[in-house]
């Protein structure tokens, strides 16, 4: 199967948007290749449908959504630009990223494309694996594998979604994710280009820097200087220290999680945000804990609709309790910071960097700003992100060992009766142990607020 990009008419170029730039910053392979690690996988159910008519729903959502035909020149992350090749007007325009899984293989065949690093620098960043009936003559599913720097979470539900509808199916539920009527305007990665290097797009992003610089400043009071053996890069590369993931997954959480976010006022996101740098602050015994906080980055119809990558991070600063400043105080802080940084997450990170390092000097440490949290919300029931099993109270387990994560992650996945905290930790920086006791310790934490406001 050819990686090289097939159409007619003509190429569309241009610079790298915010969100790839700070997604290509850090990955060490760019800009030859990404890791096979970060590619996602979604199926979508084609019902017996024709090959030709599978083919044809691939073809339009490819030619709906620009960041799956672009590539990126392969001149190093600060001077790339991205090239989009034209859509494509054949079903042969895309037999470059379809593969075809006789019954009985489907799994295998999506094992392959899901490990296969993508070569971003000539391949489109999709492949579909096609599970064709007996008969060979129907699909009974496709399976479509992106690499993240062109799609991420929200856009693999809009990828389900869109296939689905051109499918003539109908799409899943929506749980907590908001849909806007499909038809209508896409934002592609060139439009988030042009806009930001337009007078609005430049005077957000001073804005931004300021919020940014702000955060930085006042971690600075608190920085603790770091030991420079314990100081790495917020990511590791292939080869380079192992990261480890450990998932704990309660229903009594959920229940707590409610009760506390009903009675304090705060959005559950919220709570396990704040909570989660309390213990962080104990944890690395800091006065103050810097976190970076993702964002879905969607402020539009239009981006509802995108499968483009446009998560973004922006800093909160959590500080440890202490006389006259305890968990309501924390709260209220952690919903200012969170409310104004959905509004300047989006920003060079190139230039953040420099202000950042400029400031803090161990920035490097895990204890400054090098955490990073991230809440979805499913709004659909137990089981549904698959980390638990159907009528588990609660489970701990361990994932495979990973080469390249972030330093230090929490995920909170909140189903409707469930939560799954998800820590992901790079060797150097704890041993499983006391990965363990810090979401234990979230846990706690969340269980004695809602217990204590009872």
């Amino acid at each position: 199967m050819s990686g090289m990009p097939v159409g007619d008419g003509s190429w569309r170029e241009g610079d790298l948007n915010c969100m790839q730039i700070d997604w290509l910053l850090t990955q060490p392979q760019y800009p030859t290749s990404l890791s096979h690690e970060y590619n996602t996988i979604i199926g979508v159910p084609a019902d017996g449908a024709s090959i030709s008519s599978a083919l044809d729903a691939v073809r339009a959502f490819v030619c709906r959504h620009e960041a799956l035909r672009t590539v990126f020149d392969a001149v190093g992350a600060a001077a790339s630009r991205q090239r989009v090749a034209p859509p494509p007007r054949e079903i042969g325009a895309i037999e470059h990223i379809v593969r075809t899984a006789r019954p009985g293989k489907m799994a295998q065949e999506c094992q392959e494309a899901l490990r296969t690093p993508f070569q971003v620098s000539r391949e489109w960043p999709i492949r579909v694996v096609l599970e064709t009936a007996a008969s060979s003559s129907s699909v009974r599913e496709l399976a479509v594998i992106c690499d993240h720097s062109a799609v991420d979470m929200w856009g693999m539900v809009v990828t389900r979604d869109d296939i689905t509808r051109l499918l003539g199916g109908n799409a899943a539920p929506g749980g907590a994710f908001r849909r806007p009527d499909p038809a209508g305007p896409v934002t592609q990665p060139l439009d988030v280009t042009e806009w930001e290097r337009s007078p609005a797009g430049r005077r957000h992003a001073e804005n931004a820097l300021v919020y940014w610089l702000e955060r930085f400043a006042e971690l600075a009071e608190f920085a603790v200087p770091a030991d420079p053996a314990t100081v790495r890069p917020a990511g590791g590369t292939p080869g380079d220290l192992p990261h480890h993931t450990l998932t704990l997954s309660s229903s009594d959480l959920n229940r707590a999680a409610t009760t506390a976010s009903r009675v304090l006022g705060a959005s559950p996101a919220t709570i396990f945000l704040a909570v989660f740098g309390m213990a962080l602050c104990e944890l690395f015994d800091a006065p103050a804990i810097g976190v970076l906080n993702l964002y879905a980055n969607r402020n539009s119809d239009a981006d509802l609709r995108s499968v483009s990558k446009m998560f973004m991070k922006a800093p909160i600063v959590i500080r440890r309790p202490a006389d006259g400043y305890g968990p309501a105080e924390i709260m209220a802080s952690c919903q200012r910071q969170t409310q104004a940084g959905r509004r300047f997450a989006r920003v060079d990170r190139r230039r953040v960097n420099k202000l950042r390092d400029a400031l803090i000097p161990d920035a490097g440490s895990p204890a400054v700003a090098r955490a990073t949290f991230n809440y979805i919300p499913t709004g659909l029931g137990r089981g549904a992100s698959g980390l638990a099993p159907d009528g588990a109270d609660e489970t701990i387990h361990t994932e495979p060992v990973r080469r390249l994560a972030a330093a230090l992650m929490l995920m909170v996945v909140h189903d409707t009766d469930c939560v799954h905290l998800r820590l992901t930790w790079r060797d150097d920086l704890m041993e499983p142990q006391r990965a363990e006791w810090l979401l234990r310790s979230t846990q706690a934490r969340i269980v004695e607020l809602a217990c204590g406001s009872r």
